[in-house]
């Protein structure tokens, strides 16, 4: 029966087809399982002031909805302060900035400028690390400049500093995507991957690294640590700093609060280019974390979708519909997910285009991978070689 089951060709085309579907399923019900189970145990009470709370935000030009993102944290809080840490160089940023130091809120935000970073140096750490002595308050977050906070959230990333010391605390980035069309299949890659890869390892209590848009800890957690010198030259700062803080014995604690992140792309170049980006970062944490739990939520999920559909081509035409309706039907229900459970409401389109960013995903992965290891990000070009910044002369 076996040896005239696979006589055909085809036979053996929808056996592999049969096959990668249920491993497609499979691994798709224990994300959403894993993930629906940690947002489920989520603790949401905090009594942290907001003016306890000095917030350094890492500001870069560049990005057109600059202006509106810094406004929308300042109309969002009541007393948490703000360091703009500005590029002397970047004086776009620092006409945003400035323009916004009205009277209302003048009193909560200072701007502090710093010489550009030298080689081979993180610009983000180096300013970060500069900021660290002139905070005050008892506790320090670091905010992307294209991430708004959601106060509405703000006590699921909070309460757990009052749990665990020491911790670091990180949040959970939602893409709101309003900026066309590749702005919204940006917004499609980053909803459909952060909660359905964060959230299973943070349940399986694997959480190894932080979104590097939105963290919190004690401010004597950096100082003590002397945290951000210490990755200065390392071009994932979130990862080298969680790898960091974590052999010092800090707890890295993933958490289900939102930031809002707005970011503004014009081409499919620009979607490639901070994909890249990402991936990049991705390749440097996956090369280090790899274990059977990252690589059956994390790495084969990303994999399976282009490898079902070249296999329904290999099989007919009712395995091609098949493997679009599983597509399609994972990202309804991640969509879903969203909508009911995180109570973001998006666009029904936002369907198919996750369908179009799973399938695009692998192949700028592999652009990551084999691409020249120079980042470009905004108005910067950053050179780099296992992770770190080295100079473009260097040959060692």
């Amino acid at each position: 029966m076996y040896t005239m089951l696979f006589r055909d060709p085809n036979n053996y085309a929808l056996f592999l087809f049969a096959a990668l579907s249920l491993l497609f399923v499979l691994l798709f019900l224990l994300r959403i399982l894993f993930a629906a189970l940690f947002l489920s145990s989520a603790k949401g009470e905090s009594t942290l002031r907001q003016e306890d709370i000095t917030a350094l935000v890492p500001i870069l030009s560049g990005e057109p909805l600059l202006t509106r993102n810094l406004l929308a944290n300042l109309e969002a809080t009541e007393s948490m302060r703000f360091f703009w840490l500005i590029d002397r160089s970047d004086t776009e940023a620092a006409a945003v900035a400035s323009a916004l130091l009205t009277p209302e809120y003048a009193h909560r935000v200072k701007i502090l400028d710093f010489i550009d970073a030298p080689r081979p140096v993180n610009p983000k750490a180096f300013k970060l690390a500069g900021a660290l002595a002139h905070v005050k308050t008892k506790y320090l977050m670091v905010l992307d400049d294209d991430t708004r906070l959601d106060m509405n959230s703000f006590s699921r990333l909070s309460a757990p500093l009052e749990e665990a010391d020491p911790a670091l605390v990180t949040g959970i980035p939602y893409h709101c995507g309003n900026g066309g069309f590749f702005s919204s299949l940006l917004a499609a890659f980053v909803n459909s991957q952060s909660f359905f890869v964060y959230f299973p390892m943070a349940f399986l209590g694997k959480t190894k690294t932080i979104n590097g848009m939105y963290y919190l800890g004690k401010t004597s957690l950096f100082t003590d640590f002397d945290a951000f010198s210490a990755i200065e030259d390392y071009l994932c700062d979130d990862y080298a700093l969680a790898f960091y803080l974590s052999g010092k014995g800090v707890r890295l604690v993933q958490t289900c609060g939102l930031c809002d992140v707005q970011t503004s792309l014009d081409s499919f170049r620009d979607y490639a280019g901070i994909l890249g980006r990402w991936l990049f970062f991705a390749n440097v944490y996956l090369k280090d974390t790899l274990d059977p739990a990252h690589f059956f939520l994390v790495l084969l999920p990303a994999i399976l979708p282009p490898v079902l559909l070249i296999s329904s081509f290999l099989a007919g035409w009712g395995a091609l519909a098949g493997a679009f309706f599983l597509l399609l039907g994972k990202s309804a229900f991640q969509y879903a997910f969203r909508l009911f459970s995180l109570k973001k409401k998006e666009p029904v389109g936002r369907i198919g285009l996750e369908v179009l960013s799973d399938l695009l995903l692998p192949f700028l992965y592999l652009g990551a991978f084999f691409k020249k290891p120079v980042i470009h990000w905004r108005n910067k070009k950053i050179p780099v070689r296992n992770g770190r910044i080295f100079h473009e002369e260097e040959t060692t």
